[in-house]
């Protein structure tokens, strides 16, 4: 592709006074291969202390992008208003299942901070492990640009491209050299 190709597509329904110039997309609903490739304790400047989780796409049209997910444990957002048992066991959940699919034994004290948690996935070597990402993406009418997901995620089974030709076989065949038959 050309640069004049290029700039023909990005510049399609593109208006330089109002539109931004930069503009992220992220992955759209659906199935993606990823591997874990970060798992840390994140405080912003503007004082948001939480979980920071990256996967990335192994595989497919999108391979090599990146989903970013953030979440706190806190009941009560910055804003004053409590945060519903249900998302909070949601996000436990998440951070169980993850554990689970990359190999991670989190002990009950694993669970007394962000910190002991990124502590065990850390030690534990999860970063690069793979599984499948089922996401769903939907819009925020308030906030368009960050638009509401939810995960789960599930055990990648990989698949072999050529099925060996050992699959078959159940028996081995027997061998007449006993009887004078040589396979030579």
């Amino acid at each position: 592709m050309s640069l004049q190709d290029i700039m023909n597509e990005a510049l399609k329904g593109f208006d330089p006074s109002k539109d931004k110039a930069q503009v992220f997309q992220g992955l759209t609903s659906g199935d993606y291969h990823v591997a874990l490739s970060d798992f840390q304790h994140r405080v912003t400047k503007g004082g948001w202390d939480g979980l920071g989780i990256v996967t990335e796409v192994l595989d497919g049209n999108f391979a090599g992008r990146k989903d970013f997910n953030q979440f706190n444990f806190d009941e009560v957002s910055s804003r004053g208003k409590t945060i519903p048992k249900n998302i909070l066991e949601s996000r436990v959940r998440i951070v169980q299942k993850l554990a689970y699919l990359t190999g991670v034994t989190l002990k009950p004290t694993d669970w007394n901070d962000i910190d002991s948690l990124v502590a065990a996935f850390q030690s534990q070597h999860a970063i690069g492990k793979d599984f499948i990402m089922h996401l769903t993406v939907k819009e925020n009418p308030n906030n368009p640009q960050y638009p509401y997901k939810n995960y789960d995620f599930d055990k990648y089974e990989k698949q072999s491209a050529t099925p060996s030709p050992f699959e078959s076989q159940t028996e081995l065949p027997e061998n007449d050299e006993e009887n004078g038959d040589l396979p030579f």
